[in-house]
């Protein structure tokens, strides 16, 4: 019996996770500036800096910054092959998640690429959650086997310190309940292409840098 079976993953959304190798010095950084910004209050457990600018007020990230930039733009000119186009970070905030907490299915709006960078966890209790709630509207709901790429509606992805996931903006993601005795801290962070995108009446001007 032959088991080769071509599949073509029609319209998928692509995902990039990479790990980041930061020193000692560097990771007391980001903790440092996550400790001493001001959060908003929220009752599900899942707080946000107040700021949405956290790159831009705090140039002692920039080193931060140009790390996760890099990484992106490797993936979009390899995968994606937007090699002849530019893009910048426009918003980026610190998150903390309190034991018990969590975020429910939620997208960025205003954007097109997004990523969120892990930092200072607890590794066993620190997951992202996506799903595609058009993959669930079908006729038909059928239990396979084993779940794979193909055959999944939702995914579940642990994350490492010093770890990034960078993901299309509309994808509904969801931060997994934090089963820890300890705070868990994420920095997010938004894309949008520079300079003028799009084809004849589809043509929009993002502006410079």
């Amino acid at each position: 019996m032959n088991d080769n079976v071509e599949v073509l993953p029609l319209f998928a959304f692509p995902l990039h996770p990479y790990d980041f190798e930061l020193t000692k010095e560097q990771e007391k950084v980001i903790v440092d500036v996550a400790n001493k910004v001001d959060y908003k209050v929220n009752k599900s457990g899942n707080i946000p800096s107040k700021s949405k600018n956290i790159f831009n007020e705090n140039p002692e990230l920039h080193f931060l910054e140009q790390m996760l930039l890099k990484e992106f733009y490797r993936f979009k000119n390899v995968v994606l092959r937007y090699e002849d186009l530019d893009f910048r970070i426009t918003t980026s905030w610190f998150t903390k998640t309190k034991p018990g907490g969590n975020c429910q299915y939620h997208n960025h709006n205003n954007s097109m690429y997004s990523g969120v960078f892990y930092f200072n966890n607890d590794e066993e209790h620190t997951k992202i959650n996506f799903t595609y709630f058009g993959a669930s509207t079908s006729y038909l709901l059928v239990k396979p086997t084993s779940y794979n790429l193909y055959n999944s509606t939702s995914w579940s992805l642990p994350q490492k310190n010093n770890s990034c996931i960078y993901f299309p903006s509309h994808l509904p993601h969801a931060v997994d309940t934090n089963t820890s005795d300890k705070i868990r801290q994420s920095l997010a962070f938004n894309f949008m292409p520079i300079g003028t995108v799009g084809v004849g009446d589809s043509t929009y001007d993002y502006g410079g840098y």
